[in-house]
């Protein structure tokens, strides 16, 4: 389906509008009709799935429930000690299988005082979002967790109107055929930072590099490295305008340039509201700081693209036709098959979410929890990275109505799988190996090596990252450490002689691979861990 962007009367060439479809056959326009009602179907679907499922403490839960509860209340987001006394006392008297009982002794983290109040690790500006809904939810006598998931389905609502506008509706379709409708009903800040990055991709195939800059700040109150859009947006921005001659470094105060300076300013401010409330409250620029939740390090291949391709966590495993789909857009935006102007918007698009994609591994890198809690088996992260599909999801369905028609077919098959796989109602689950993890481990153990933290934390069922060693059941893949005196598989003599000489060269762990039971396996004693890493 091919689309072409047309200027509102009274606006300069750069100041583009909804997308015009350009083929008007009646049968793509009924393809695009179907696709559209699909999604709003599925959007439904995910919605009576998380009402149906029960409200479950995932990951740092506890901590949005409890500032979204103090900003209902008209309260600082932080807890004096009275306060901390009755939100401990509030989860313990929750039901043991929601899991926030458990969550009791995380409120305590002894570095984030201030002034004698308990501030988080997460910032308050998503739970000031959904605190209208908690106060308005705790009036009928409901669970708060109510209010947040009110927010975030709000919040996916408008990422999908967004992405209909700018893009063919089967790319809004194909998003929602992940495990992306897990998190809908989630007191986790993870739905907020989809949409609003779905959100400012949309405005920039749109033109509007400012309000999608503005976006992206909002995205980063939550997570930091997000900021790092806002100048690659102003600046891809400034250079197509400039390009296209709409731009001039004048300084009339005309209403439209009293406007952008406004959007910029705003911005700017969002960009430090993070920042220098911790600096005011904490002394740091992120409470990540004092927590131990990031280490600055040049990653290596593994951990830069586990979140892609790591059978535990990798976008490719759980949502496979995303990254299918995107690498035959990049292609077709090499061709010639979008119109010229469209294909313009797309290149340029894809080259801002390349580029913000390389920033995003980089810094998930730095995480010291690659294998993080408050997930459904894929990371996390990988949320930050479905909406920079948008651009390649669209090419691919914008260069041809038989790829639009190949696209709809394939979600209207993954939507149904990807609702049970990642029905609301279960619980994270991130300590377990999946099906295809055991299944490369065990029968091709050696031709991908997972992060250590990945494999230790899931084949031992518990979390904190590495203490020791670990094995797959049938051995074939053996993560052995030095300190470790107890080895979970018996190893050879030559094997215990190459794990000890890693051993005395600095290594505190290693791999050991066998030929696997295909017996297409890649055999070795390799390094892991090196000490002081």
């Amino acid at each position: 389906m091919s689309v072409r962007a047309s200027p509102r009367p009274g606006t300069d060439a750069a100041a583009i509008a909804r997308p015009v479809v350009r083929d008007r056959s009646a049968f793509a326009i009924g393809v695009n009709r179907v696709a559209f009602l699909a999604v709003w179907v599925a959007y439904t679907a995910i919605v009576a799935l998380s009402l149906r499922a029960p409200l479950l403490r995932t990951g740092d839960a506890q901590q949005y429930v409890a500032m979204a509860d103090q900003l209902a209340h008209l309260r600082p987001p932080s807890l004096s000690p009275d306060e901390v006394a009755a939100f401990k006392a509030w989860l313990a008297g929750q039901p043991a299988a929601s899991y926030y009982p458990d969550a009791v002794k995380a409120i305590d983290q002894g570095d984030l005082r201030a002034n004698g109040r308990q501030e988080f690790s997460h910032f308050w500006l998503y739970p000031l979002a959904a605190a209208p809904f908690v106060r308005a939810v705790e009036t009928i006598g409901l669970h708060p967790g109510y209010g947040l998931f009110v927010a975030n389905a709000l919040l996916l609502a408008g990422a999908l109107v967004a992405l209909v506008r700018a893009a063919p509706p089967v790319v809004a379709l194909a998003l929602l055929a992940s495990p992306a409708l897990w998190f809908v009903n989630k007191a986790q800040v993870e739905t907020f930072t989809f949409s609003l990055l779905t959100i400012a991709v949309c405005l920039i195939l749109r033109h509007r590099y400012l309000l999608a800059a503005l976006v992206a700040a909002l995205a980063a109150t939550q997570n930091l490295p997000i900021a790092a859009a806002v100048p690659l947006f102003c600046g891809v921005g400034v250079w197509r305008e400039w390009r296209a001659q709409t731009w001039t470094p004048q300084f009339a105060m005309s209403r439209a340039m009293i406007g952008r300076c406004a959007i910029v300013a705003l911005t700017i401010a969002v960009c430090l509201l993070h920042p220098a409330y911790y600096l005011w409250r904490l002394g740091v620029v992120t409470p990540q700081e004092l927590n131990n939740g990031f280490g600055v390090h040049l990653p290596g291949w593994d951990a830069s693209f586990a979140p892609f391709v790591d059978p535990d966590i990798g976008v490719c495993w759980w949502a496979p036709a995303i990254p299918l789909f995107a690498v035959a857009g990049a292609c077709a935006l090499l061709t010639n098959r979008i119109p010229a102007p469209r294909r313009r918007d797309l290149r340029w698009t894809a080259v801002v979410a390349t580029l913000l994609g390389g920033w995003f591994l980089l810094t998930f890198a730095q995480t010291t929890n690659v294998n993080s809690g408050g997930t459904m088996s894929m990371t996390r992260y990988a949320m930050w990275l479905l909406p920079l599909a948008i651009p390649f999801l669209a090419a691919f369905a914008e260069a041809g109505a038989s790829f639009n028609i190949l696209m709809l077919a394939v979600a209207a098959v993954a939507f149904p799988l990807a609702a049970i796989l990642f029905d609301p109602a279960q619980p994270e689950r991130y300590v377990t190996p999946s099906p295809q993890s055991a299944w490369l481990n065990d029968w091709l153990p050696g031709r991908y090596r997972q992060t250590p933290e990945i494999f230790y934390e899931r084949h031992r069922a518990t979390d904190g990252g590495v203490h020791g060693s670990a094995a797959t059941p049938g051995c074939q893949t053996i993560l052995v450490a030095r300190s470790d005196e107890q080895q979970p598989c018996p190893l050879t003599t030559r094997e215990g002689s190459a794990a000890q000489a890693l051993f005395d060269a600095g290594w505190n762990a290693v791999w050991i691979t066998r030929s696997g039971f295909s017996g297409w396996g890649a055999p070795g004693v390799v390094g892991a861990i090196r000490n002081g890493a």
